[in-house]
This record gives structure tokens, C-alpha cells and sequence, in this order.
């Protein structure tokens, strides 16, 4: 049993090497990535991404989402946003289900209401930390951002795949 991921629109080449190779490395071959790419950063950062991916971005364990909406809208199981928002519920209080996607957003930008909307529930990975002053920045950046408590989003790829996993009972025959 197994969780996706759907990465949108990421734009340093060092989350999304790290988001490949831990979600492959944590999920195995069951999982799917999905990347919607809109700046082509895929292409762009294409060497940076398979150095950081220790080759993973080369062997086809992802794939490419071409239209979001209609992806999104269509895909079968349960949607999960990874929002930092006081709405959204703790990761430790959370259940996941087979085949739950679960989106993760650009750390400036967050997620789009257009997915938000139609996304069954939203986590967020609780963090004992205080909120730090978030570097002042030119990007369009989301409402709330600085409001809180931020990790990197190739931290919250593994936190939240761990915690999914371990719930749908992964590890329970996991050996050396």
C-alpha cells in the first residue's frame, strides 16, 4: 500500500532532486511522483537535478503533468494538500489511504486556490518551533506567507511519506 505525490510548480533544482530520490528511496517503486512543471525547470536545471537525484531523474520514476486542473479534478483517491493554514489538521491527527496524492507547493507560493478548493483535506506537519522572520523577497508570494512555521518542502516530502507509509502498515515486514 502505498501514497502519490504531486509536486507543483517547484523551482529550485535541490528540492526537486531531493523530493525524487526520497520519495523513490521511502516509497519504492509503487509510488508515483507527478511533477507539474510550468517554468520548465525540469528541463532547465535538467543536470543539477540528476546530480542532486543521485540519477533518479533519468530512469522515468516521475511524470510529467501537462494540464493541472484536469489531473487534479480526475485523479481517483483522495487529494491532500500540505498547506500552512490554521484550517489545516496535524499530520499526527491525520489518516491516510491507499493511493491518498497528496500536493505539495512551491514554498513561496503555495498552492493555488484552484486545487485548494477541490482538495478533500489539507495537513500540515506540526513543528514545535517558532515562526522566524522568512527572508523579504521580489517572488509573488502566498497571503500567509511568514505567518508561520516553515521547513523545507523536501522535508515535508519525507515527514508526510514516512508517516503515511508507517500508517498503512509499510514497514511492518521491513528487515535488514
Amino acid at each position: 500500500m502505498t501514497i502519490n505525490h504531486l509536486l507543483y510548480d517547484l523551482g529550485s533544482p535541490a528540492n526537486i532532486g531531493t523530493i525524487m530520490r526520497s520519495v523513490y528511496v521511502l516509497c519504492g517503486k509503487s509510488s508515483k511522483l507527478f511533477i507539474f512543471d510550468p517554468r520548465g525547470n525540469l528541463q532547465k536545471y535538467k543536470d543539477d537535478i540528476e546530480r542532486i537525484s543521485t540519477g533518479l531523474s533519468n530512469h522515468n520514476h516521475f511524470a510529467v503533468v501537462a494540464n493541472i486542473d484536469d489531473f487534479v479534478r480526475n485523479y481517483s483517491g483522495r487529494k491532500i494538500t500540505t498547506e500552512i493554514t490554521p484550517s489545516a489538521v496535524s499530520l499526527a491527527e491525520f489518516s491516510f489511504l491507499p493511493d491518498d496524492l497528496v500536493i505539495y507547493g512551491n514554498e513561496n507560493r503555495g498552492i493555488p486556490e484552484s486545487i485548494t478548493t477541490i482538495a478533500d483535506a489539507s495537513v500540515i506537519v506540526p513543528m514545535l518551533g517558532e515562526n522566524y522572520a522568512l527572508p523579504q523577497t521580489e517572488k509573488q508570494v502566498a497571503s500567509n506567507y511568514g505567518d508561520f512555521p516553515n521547513l523545507n518542502v523536501g522535508h515535508v516530502v519525507s515527514i508526510v511519506s514516512y508517516e503515511a507509509l508507517r500508517q498503512l502498515g509499510s514497514f511492518k515486514e521491513f528487515k535488514l
